[in-house]
């Protein structure tokens, strides 16, 4: 679990299973081996001091940004807030983390690439050109996808 940046594949909240979407940042969370937690909520970044224990997670107090947000990002938001606060349970098993509180699960796999297009479900991005600027990575890209044609430019 720590040392690995996660990528929310799914979750189920009272008994609905949803998938994340498309939102404007991919949900992710990243626990380091010092403790400190970095995630996104489909909105919002947070971070702040967790303690991994044998089966929970116990989150101190998670500083956020205060972006506002509309649509279905705001509903997911809300559920990684409320798990990362109730202490919730943790597992993993066929290379995907679960934490659960009482009433929702999340759902995470390993995050495949630092660009949000990589997740999986979504189209095989086709990268024009990549390369490194600063300190950012970036690349452009375009997928075809059934109804549409993506253009991209990703950085990190």
């Amino acid at each position: 679990m720590v040392g690995v940046e996660w990528t929310l594949l799914r979750f189920v909240s009272d008994g609905v299973e949803s998938v994340p979407g498309d939102f404007p940042l991919e949900v992710t969370l990243g626990i380091t081996r010092s403790g400190a937690l970095s995630a996104t909520d489909g909105c919002n970044w947070l971070s702040g001091r967790v303690e991994v224990e044998a089966d929970r997670l116990v989150a101190g107090r998670l500083m956020t940004t205060r972006r506002g947000c509309g649509g279905p990002a705001v509903r997911v938001a809300r559920l990684i807030d409320l798990v990362l606060h109730s202490t919730p349970t943790w597992a993993i098993q066929d290379a995907t983390l679960t934490l659960t509180s009482a009433n929702t699960t999340l759902v995470y796999e390993p995050r495949r690439s630092i660009f949000p297009s990589d997740r999986a479900g979504r189209p095989v991005p086709l990268v024009v050109t990549r390369g490194r600027r600063g300190g950012a990575d970036y690349r452009f890209n375009y997928a075809v996808g059934q109804h549409a044609v993506q253009l991209q430019a990703e950085w990190r």
